[in-house]
């Protein structure tokens, strides 16, 4: 399969010449900032605002849906390895690395949107979703750091890696829900144990991506413990007033962006050879997964941005 698609980058770059030959400054500015939608920066915003602010459930389904789409993706990047456009009439608006196949940015709008369409339910929303989708989609093309073949490859991916996730979500609720404390701390560490193993014996390379192993094992152990620990000792609830919701978003915020640079500057004060290693990245995610499920939710309720819900 590898060789058929390699045979289709001819046509994919006849394709993205084809768009860029509509280009403008304003065009640049946009579709970079539907590009930035499918960043890391862009999902610690995200995922908080859903978590803290509408729907807690929903938000842990998101975490979720971006980590393990996120790994999935880089071990099918890893699979195919297909370089990127490279063409020298192609301008290249965005500098990346690592694999072409399929389009991360792709795959991740169609999980992401896909899912809070389906939790929301709304007419309104889905339109919103299926506009962010096609141009998260058509921005990578643009910006010229993907073929079109890759972005459609995301697309099916994200949309089959949503129909296995919605049903297994509910089952799996239903199933750790009811376990005590103790196993659901045992689950908390081998979930994201089976991760980093699954990964090994794939081959995946360490790499210095946002979705390498150590990011997502660690981010899942911060986000599995946090919530474990959340459920037991906290109990917040999003609801709230409009300003309630804003304040807490807000100050969480600046938590969740101190605990995901602050050790990262200090890492490379103290560790200039290895604050990129995998111990370091994995240890930062985890606490920026832990700041998003358990400590922001007891700082909102400690200071009264949060009430408690029921058990």
């Amino acid at each position: 399969m590898q060789s058929w698609l390699v045979s289709l980058t001819g046509w994919g770059t006849e394709v993205i010449l084809w768009i860029q030959g509509f280009r403008t400054p304003w065009l640049d500015v946009l579709f970079k900032a539907l590009s930035g939608l499918g960043t890391t920066y862009a999902y610690l915003v995200l995922l908080p605002l859903v978590y803290w602010c509408f729907d807690r459930l929903a938000g842990i389904g998101l975490a979720y849906v971006v980590l393990l789409s996120g790994w999935l993706n880089a071990g099918l990047k890893n699979l195919f390895a297909i370089p990127r456009p490279s063409d020298p009439r192609i301008m290249r608006l965005e500098e990346i690395g690592d694999p072409s196949f399929p389009s991360g940015h792709a795959q991740n709008a169609m999980a992401v949107w896909g899912y809070l369409a389906g939790r929301a339910r709304r007419a309104g929303f889905w339109v919103l979703a299926a506009l962010l989708i096609l141009g998260i989609g058509f921005s990578r093309l643009y910006l010229g750091v993907h073929y079109p073949q890759d972005v459609l490859a995301g697309y099916l991916v994200g949309a089959l890696f949503l129909l296995v996730f919605a049903p297994a979500e509910k089952y799996l609720t239903r199933l750790v829900g009811p376990l005590t404390m103790g196993a659901q701390m045992v689950l908390a560490l081998a979930v994201p144990a089976l991760v980093w193993l699954g990964s090994w014996a794939l081959g995946m390379p360490e790499g210095q991506g946002d979705v390498s192993p150590a990011v997502v094992a660690g981010a899942l152990f911060g986000l599995n413990l946090g919530i474990v620990l959340e459920g037991r000792f906290v109990r917040f609830s999003p609801a709230g007033p409009a300003l309630q919701r804003a304040g807490r978003f807000l100050l969480g915020l600046l938590l969740v962006f101190a605990f995901y640079l602050g050790p990262r500057w200090l890492a490379q004060q103290v560790l200039p050879a290895a604050y990129e290693s995998a111990p370091v990245r994995l240890a930062r995610y985890f606490l920026v997964a832990l700041v998003v499920s358990w400590i922001g939710p007891w700082l909102f309720v400690k200071v009264g941005l949060a009430r408690r819900r029921s058990r």
